[in-house]
């Protein structure tokens, strides 16, 4: 009895879950812009200096490519963290 139940709990498992290896893959773009703010937000704000600058012009240059929507916040966030006092 114990076994069946164990084979009925996997084959429900296996059953009715997603495919998770093919979402894998899958990099939502609005989770990017989020992290990318964040890290323009703290390069402004922070010490600043080469790396800070190189951070985020390295950031910005990666956002476009998950979205043409980012342009403009690549273009907005590297010209924040790049005005900075």
């Amino acid at each position: 009895m114990e076994t069946a139940r164990g084979v009925v709990s996997a084959w429900a498992i296996l059953v009715f879950t997603p495919p998770l290896p093919l979402y894998a893959m899958r990099v939502y773009p609005e989770t990017a812009a989020a992290l990318a703010a964040a890290m323009f937000l703290l390069t402004s704000a922070g010490p600043g200096g080469s790396r800070a600058a190189v951070a985020a012009a390295l950031v910005a240059a990666a956002l476009p490519w998950f979205h043409p929507k980012l342009l403009l916040l690549a273009v907005v966030g590297l010209g924040l963290t790049l005005t900075r006092p």
